[in-house]
């Protein structure tokens, strides 16, 4: 009866060590801190203090700290990458690096940076971070305008008239090209435009040929400056009357920027405002206007 009771206990003895080893051996796939739980329970339970114990206990309480820190990482979304990156290196040297936590972070780092920051700016607006809600919509702001701010350059814009056909707009030369003109289209100047810098609800509508589809020649810039046929005589009239005005206000936002010397020059703004407001048309040229009046270096 005793040599089978010792047997049985050196079998469990010979069986927690296995366990132990096996605990140990960070190539083995994670099946989570359960079977390294086990095994020292076991050993406890048979009154074992090999070295092995020892080792699976350290092992247990690292393998425990970086999936804590990990899981911490994915609820945050840490601000700081390095960090995380190297909390998902750390994971990988004790063998977790299929740990469901430890994929999830190693996936967060590798996604876009816009993708990421958006995550980030979740996890702190949920935890009332106001200072750090402001750096990452600033970030992601950045992000947006190196992807895309050649957009929003005047150069860029899609409704901006042709400078040529804009050197050709001052009545001074009769139609013939200024290039001086052109070149400073929307450069800084304290002179008046002779036209407006935008096309859109400028030009609008084009003549038709005499078989009444669209213009088949360059008939385009003689229209432009109402030599042409127009389909309508009503918009026709619109668009120069809305081009004239633009003309004007141009002499209204050079007065109010002090560069003409008129009377109450809040009023000139106020005006611009007003038009802008009520005439959808203008609200382009009235941005390009001002756009124009910047460009001077000296006004930054």
């Amino acid at each position: 009866m005793e040599v089978a009771a010792a047997r049985e206990l050196l079998a469990k003895a010979r069986a927690c060590e296995e366990a132990l080893e096996l605990s140990l051996d960070a190539s083995l796939p994670f099946e989570g801190l359960e079977p390294m739980d086990a095994a020292l329970a076991a050993a406890a339970a048979l009154g074992l203090s090999s070295p092995r114990v020892g080792e699976v206990g350290a092992r247990r309480a690292a393998v425990a700290s970086v999936l804590e820190r990990v899981a911490a990482a994915l609820v945050e979304v840490s601000a700081d990458m390095g960090h995380a990156r190297g909390l998902v290196n750390e994971a990988q040297g004790l063998g977790l690096g299929e740990a469901r936590d430890v994929v999830a972070l190693e996936k967060m780092l590798d996604m876009p940076e816009e993708q990421l920051l958006r995550l980030m700016l979740g996890a702190a607006q949920g935890r009332g971070d106001a200072t750090r809600v402001a750096a990452i919509k600033q970030r992601i702001k950045e992000i947006f305008f190196e992807s895309f701010g050649g957009v929003f350059t005047l150069d860029a814009f899609k409704y901006l008239r042709d400078r040529d056909e804009y050197g050709r707009s001052s009545s001074s030369l009769g139609g013939v090209n200024d290039k001086g003109l052109a070149a400073g289209m929307l450069a800084f100047t304290k002179t008046a435009i002779p036209t407006s810098l935008t096309t859109r609800g400028f030009e609008f509508p084009y003549g038709r040929d005499e078989d009444g589809g669209g213009d088949d020649d360059d008939d385009d810039l003689d229209n432009a400056f109402g030599y042409g046929g127009w389909a309508d005589d009503e918009e026709h009239a619109a668009a120069v009357a809305r081009r004239q005005l633009a003309v004007a206000l141009f002499r209204n936002v050079m007065g109010y920027m002090g560069d003409r010397q008129l009377q109450y020059p809040v009023m000139l703004a106020r005006e611009v405002l007003k038009e802008g407001f009520e005439v959808v048309e203008l609200r382009d040229e009235l941005y390009c206007q001002v756009g124009k009046r910047r460009a001077s270096p000296a006004r930054g």
